[in-house]
């Protein structure tokens, strides 16, 4: 992109000029109400504002870039079994896009179907999980299951060794369902609710569950009378 030139023929601020600058210092001058016209040029260079842009994108592509390489440095091979065989997903190639993909999905369908369906790639799931692991390895992630409690999210959570903070009955037996009798509801499942129903506390307390959360001393009492071997996190 080349340089180009404003002309700007009216300006609310005028050139001054030597003889402008005595005229000011002259009081006679301070009253008048004569305006001032001028022919002001002005001249802006659009090749450097073009180079900003460019090492801008260029700066973003590169970072892009090393996310993508930092993304394919997580490998989730080990979960093609659990991603094809037990959820039933579609293995596609890596640097296939978006939109060839949703493509091929389509033409699956019939022409005359309605039925609304939507696409997840399965891998970021893991790949998110393992970037946790690797920069924040000392800190043991618990997800929040009523933030999304889509089965196949707690099917990749699980598999890859992480926790579960269940708020409620509903929510714990999701879990159970998924998870099985083998599942160290112990170490991996915090009863994180406020406030918690006494039935609720039963329920935990029978599967196994120890963690649990508090913030009030009416809480603390109830588990003392219901769940007094309940381990409350900080």
């Amino acid at each position: 992109m080349t340089d180009h030139q404003h002309h700007c023929h009216e300006t609310s601020k005028p050139e001054t000029s030597y003889n402008d600058s005595q005229k000011a210092d002259n009081n006679e001058y301070d009253n008048t109400e004569q305006p001032v016209s001028t022919n002001i040029t002005h001249q802006f260079s659009f090749k450097d504002a073009d180079e900003i842009l460019h090492d801008l994108c260029h700066d973003q592509d590169e970072q892009a870039i090393k996310v993508n390489k930092r993304k394919q440095g997580f490998q989730v091979h080990h979960l093609k079994e659990l991603f094809e065989t037990k959820l039933g997903a579609k293995l596609v190639n890596y640097e296939q896009s978006t939109a060839s993909i949703v493509r091929e999905c389509c033409q699956e369908f019939s022409s005359d179907s309605d039925e609304p369906f939507y696409i997840v790639n399965l891998s970021h799931y893991a790949r998110q999980y393992l970037q946790w692991m690797h920069f924040l390895g000392r800190i043991h992630p618990f997800y929040a299951v009523k933030s999304n409690p889509q089965n196949f999210i707690i099917e990749i959570i699980a598999e890859l060794g992480g926790g579960f903070d269940c708020a409620s009955s509903e929510e714990l037996n999701l879990v159970r369902k998924i998870c099985g009798d083998n599942f160290d509801y112990a170490t991996r499942i915090i009863f994180a609710h406020p406030c918690k129903a006494i039935s609720h506390i039963r329920q935990f307390r029978e599967a196994g569950v120890q963690m649990t959360v508090v913030d009030n001393e009416d809480e603390l009492k109830k588990l003392k009378e219901h769940w007094p071997e309940a381990k409350v996190s900080q």
